[in-house]
């Protein structure tokens, strides 16, 4: 697979996609996903008509110059699926957890110009780092917040302040090599 931001993807998919859960009786439809995957949940949200996005550390643009994380794997992208005012679902319940102290904080402040402010939930974990969900699953949080957001719609208040550099000093082998893993697959 190439990390194209789901540019890729043929449209007969979400049809194909849709039809299934149509015909399969789905309640519900949740979107859920880290850095490129909360992109892809935020940009189809619209088109697969979800109940609700789970995004931990999207991005909204890759291809502008206010981030340049990404900004090798732009240069060869078609760009098909943006997320803007018209892709973003008015419908649907946004719950995007980011760090508010690194480029994540940018990507957010574009996301809240196209996402209705009244379908909007966030959660800034500053210091947390790209992506904010490996933080949450070394604090031992990523199951619960994830469950308590799909299951009851809301994120309760928690004890997110834990001191990242204890826990890095703690286990500092582990993280470190699972930080160095992500940087690198980023670059």
């Amino acid at each position: 697979s190439t990390d194209d931001w789901f540019q890729s993807i043929p449209e007969s998919v979400f049809e194909d996609i849709n039809n299934f859960v149509s015909n399969n009786d789905i309640k519900r439809r949740v979107g859920m996903g880290a850095s490129m995957g909360g992109y892809g949940a935020i940009a189809f949200s619209k088109q697969f008509q979800f109940d609700l996005v789970l995004a931990y550390s999207p991005q909204y643009r890759i291809d502008q110059d206010f981030d340049p994380r990404w900004s090798k794997n732009a240069e060869d992208i078609n760009w098909k699926y943006p997320i803007d005012i018209d892709t973003a679902s008015k419908t649907c319940n946004f719950f995007i957890i980011y760090d508010s102290k690194n480029l994540d904080g940018e990507q957010f402040s574009r996301l809240q110009k196209v996402i209705l402010p009244e379908k909007l939930n966030a959660k800034a974990i500053p210091y947390s780092g790209h992506c904010s969900s490996i933080y949450l699953h070394q604090t031992g949080y990523l199951k619960e917040v994830s469950l308590q957001i799909v299951n009851h719609g809301n994120l309760r208040s928690l004890n997110l302040k834990l001191n990242r550099s204890v826990l890095l000093a703690q286990n500092a082998p582990t993280i470190g090599a699972v930080d160095q893993r992500h940087r690198t697959s980023n670059t």
